[in-house]
C-alpha cells in the first residue's frame, strides 16, 4: 500500500512542478480611475523571478528544492526498504513545499503596484486564478498521503 501511496505522490509532486509554469495561476490587472484597463495571465515563474513579488527567487527555488526532495525521498520508498522512511517527522519534506506555496501565492495576491505610462498613472493588482487553488489541493493532497502513511498505514 505505502508504494502505490508514493507512486500517486510521485504524480502529484509532478503536477505541482509543473503548475507554476503555466500562465493562469493568477490575472494581472491593470487599472486607471476610471477603468480596467487590461487583464492579463500570469504564471507563478513570472511574478516570483521577472517580478520578484515578496521572496521573489529565493522562495520560488527552495519551493523546487523542497519538491525534488519530497520525489528522492517517495522514489527512495519504492525501491528501498528501511526504517527511516517510518519516521513520523518526514511528513515535514511535502508539508515544507505546501508552507512555501502558501507564502508565494498570498504574497502575489497582495501585491499591487502604480506606474506611470504615457504622463497617465495606472495601478496594477494580483489576483489567485483557478490554477492556484489547483496547486493548493494538489499539494495538499500529497501532505494527506504522507499523513496517512506515516500514522495509518500498516504496511
Amino acid at each position: 500500500m505505502r508504494k502505490k501511496l508514493a507512486i500517486t505522490q510521485i504524480c502529484g509532486l509532478f503536477i505541482a512542478a509543473i503548475l507554476p509554469l503555466i500562465d493562469g495561476m493568477f490575472e494581472w490587472i491593470t487599472y486607471n480611475r476610471f477603468t480596467n484597463i487590461s487583464k492579463t495571465e500570469m504564471s507563478l515563474d513570472n511574478l516570483m523571478t521577472v517580478q520578484r513579488i515578496g521572496g521573489g527567487p529565493i522562495l520560488y527555488y527552495l519551493f523546487y528544492i523542497a519538491l525534488i526532495a519530497t520525489a528522492v525521498y517517495c522514489i527512495a520508498q519504492l525501491f528501498v526498504e528501511h526504517r527511516l522512511w517510518s519516521n513520523k517527522a518526514m511528513v515535514v519534506l511535502p508539508g515544507a513545499s505546501l508552507l512555501l506555496t502558501v507564502i508565494m501565492l498570498v504574497a502575489c495576491d497582495k501585491y499591487t503596484d502604480t506606474f506611470k505610462w504615457n504622463g497617465e498613472l495606472r495601478n496594477v493588482a494580483v489576483s489567485w486564478g483557478i490554477l492556484a487553488y489547483v496547486q493548493l489541493a494538489v499539494l495538499g493532497a500529497v501532505v494527506i498521503i504522507e499523513f496517512y502513511k506515516q500514522f495509518k498505514c500498516n504496511e
